[in-house]
């Protein structure tokens, strides 16, 4: 099956100056949209998170204040722009969250850059840039559909909001990773000029199709029915509670009486899915020729305690039980179930991109004493995958060497960041000392811990976590840039 090529774009830019100041961070999605009354409208959806901004004290909360600048241009020129100040909504109780805007501009067919540029007014920092091509496709006159609009509040709207769109006040989700705990997949699309099939009622196909198979997930696939019109905008929401983790598109199709697709829209995203598995130890007989011939007999209870990491705790409990045990077929065969009930019929597939991922931080992070999954560095690597940037620092006059992980998004959740460090200077065995994401080691001390070589100061309400300023130690201002 050939799909759609996207008319999406989500890029994130930032600046890099280090700083105790916050860099800003903006998170950037466009929409082609159509309107009988006015033309073609392209949608610029912007998401600053809420952490990478800087706030000042407003009654009892918090305020951040930013400048949009945004340019459409053709050949050189600018066509339309637009400039405006955003003031974040109002936080209160230390509760940083992400905020949106949202500006539309009504856009001849063809060829455009769209330029971007925004600033924090609360910083002295330089504002951050980027830019991206656009084309805008011909909805007039022809039955099409819309780009697909995921959702990340949609309700009842008022139509002097700016996020209203028929009827629906709608926020729009640019992440396109759906973590366990997201088990619906909201979308908004349009339809157009329906009116003009030879049958006063149309379908609309909803699939989900496996982005490596590019085969439909069968129990995914609806067809809706509707009155032909100029515009028909519809609102849905898909159960993915029992999608199973992997890349996927979710396709809509405008099909004709026949089930013959008119026009299609695809939105490519990723989904983790927890699986609770609970394994029969006795009925494992059978092994798969090609995990057998993945790897050796001998190296299986090291790769059956490497998905550890990445398994809930139900599978963690019987992989436990066999490593235990000294019996590599045994081993062999738990891998192969995991694999199994995790991925159904990618765990083949999937087993050996995760054996690469095992492989490559057992390069970068084993020890004398820990394989690389077995060290803090590999088992949030191989947990959460690469971080989207890492500050190294190897030489301080008080500090313990440690390294700073920075991710962009983990889930649902934003700028999140992991301080490793060698207290021992010798195993080169990194620990984690502190996260800010949920459920990981939270040590709100942790500059006193990482400077507790030769830092004296006991004084933990000094602002700088009980430590003696020194040459060279900037561990916490690294750790607050992000």
């Amino acid at each position: 099956m050939k799909l759609l090529a996207l008319f999406v774009l989500f890029w994130m830019v930032s600046a890099t100056v280090f700083s105790q100041e916050k860099r800003l961070r903006v998170y950037v999605d466009t929409k082609q949209f159509y309107a009988p009354s006015l033309g073609h409208l392209l949608e610029v959806n912007l998401q600053f998170s809420g952490p990478s901004v800087n706030y000042v004290g407003k009654g009892d909360g918090l305020v951040a204040d930013v400048a949009v600048f945004l340019a459409v241009e053709r050949g050189g020129n600018i066509i339309k722009e637009d400039a405006h100040r955003l003031e974040s909504p109002f936080m209160k109780d230390s509760i940083i969250e992400d905020f949106y805007d949202l500006k539309r501009f009504v856009l001849d067919t063809g060829s455009y850059v769209l330029k971007l540029e925004i600033r924090d007014l609360n910083s002295d920092r330089e504002p951050i840039k980027g830019e991206v091509p656009i084309e805008i496709s011909n909805k007039q006159g022809r039955t099409s559909i819309s780009n697909i609009q995921i959702a990340e509040v949609a309700k009842e709207g008022d139509e002097n909001n700016m996020f209203y769109k028929s009827g629906y006040e709608i926020i729009p989700r640019i992440s396109t990773y759906f973590s366990n705990d997201l088990n619906f997949l909201p979308y908004y699309v349009e339809m157009y000029n329906t009116n003009l099939l030879e049958t006063p009622e149309f379908g609309l196909k909803q699939s989900i199709v496996d982005f490596e198979t590019t085969e439909e997930v069968e129990e995914f696939t609806i067809y809706y029915r509707f009155k032909s019109a100029e515009v028909v905008p519809t609102l849905k929401k898909i159960d993915i509670s029992n999608l199973q983790t992997g890349k996927y598109y979710l396709k809509l199709s405008i099909v004709a009486h026949d089930l013959s697709e008119i026009h299609s829209d695809a939105y490519l995203f990723e989904r983790t899915k927890e699986v609770n598995i609970n394994f029969n130890l006795n009925t494992l007989t059978v092994l798969d020729p090609m995990f057998e011939s993945s790897i050796s007999l001998d190296s299986a209870r090291y790769y059956l305690g490497s998905v550890i990491p990445i398994a809930p705790p139900s599978a963690v409990r019987d992989i436990l039980t066999v490593l235990k045990n000294d019996d590599e077929k045994k081993a062999f065969l738990t891998l192969q179930a995991f694999w199994s009930a995790t991925a159904g019929t990618k765990a083949y597939t999937d087993w050996i991109k995760y054996k690469g991922q095992v492989d490559l931080v057992n390069t970068l992070y084993k020890t004398h004493f820990l394989s690389g999954y077995e060290s803090d560095r590999g088992r949030v690597y191989l947990q959460y995958g690469s971080p989207t940037q890492v500050i190294q620092s190897q030489y301080s006059a008080s500090e313990y060497p440690y390294e700073i992980w920075q991710y962009n998004k983990i889930g649902r959740f934003s700028n999140k960041r992991f301080i490793f460090y060698n207290s021992d200077l010798v195993t080169e065995n990194y620990r984690l000392l502190h996260s800010d994401m949920i459920g990981e080691i939270k040590n709100q001390n942790w500059p006193r811990a990482l400077n507790s070589r030769n830092s004296t100061n006991g004084d933990v309400d000094n602002g700088n976590g009980g430590v003696d300023n020194h040459w060279g130690g900037n561990s916490n201002t690294n750790f607050r840039q992000f």
